[in-house]
């Protein structure tokens, strides 16, 4: 809810989308060593940036901003500048955003849809993406983001349950408002 409220406010934002258009024109027809340089430029990175110091949750993990082809024209990664996205169901997702309608992409053990934890793992997460339109029509390109979830959260078997795990307590007086508190 409250992540992809986000992801669709900054969407819509006049500034966000006049630098997005002007990214994707930019790379249109060109070839991959040339959009990862498009994206690592000075007009993506400050779109990057203003996009994190926009955000009114309590951060993100990764940013992206993605072409019709799955292509990333910017990201505050730069390791993913110019790659083309590949999972099928990330995909089909980003054709429904662009297509005007917000997506939630529930955590999937896609590695691509995935991010290492800091034990060295890949763990699913989710994902909201959000059309960024320029003008009418079909819109160019589509804003990615993956909410910060913490170390405590995991997948349930893998595929469609979001699970929290809190550290063992003693359950007495007080305990379920202290499991409440922690989750805040």
């Amino acid at each position: 809810g409250e992540h992809r409220a986000e992801t669709e406010r900054l969407a819509r934002q006049p500034w966000l989308e006049e630098q997005a258009a002007r990214l994707a024109a930019a790379a249109a027809g060109r070839d991959a060593d040339a959009v990862r340089k498009l994206c690592q430029g000075t007009d993506a990175v400050q779109l990057s940036g203003m996009l994190q110091s926009r955000l009114g949750t309590r951060g993100m993990v990764a940013i992206l901003v993605v072409d019709r082809t799955g292509l990333v024209l910017a990201s505050e990664n730069p390791a993913s500048c110019g790659q083309r996205l590949r999972s099928a169901l990330f995909r089909q997702k980003i054709d429904r955003a662009l297509d005007g309608a917000p997506q939630f992409v529930r955590p999937h053990p896609d590695p691509e849809l995935s991010i290492e934890g800091t034990n060295g793992r890949r763990r699913p997460v989710a994902w909201t993406i959000a059309p960024i339109l320029a003008g009418t029509g079909p819109a160019p390109v589509a804003l990615d983001l993956l909410p910060k979830l913490g170390e405590g959260f995991t997948t349930e078997i893998g595929r469609f349950n979001l699970e929290l795990n809190l550290p063992p307590s003693l359950l007495g007086p007080g305990a379920l408002r202290a499991m409440e508190t922690a989750l805040d």
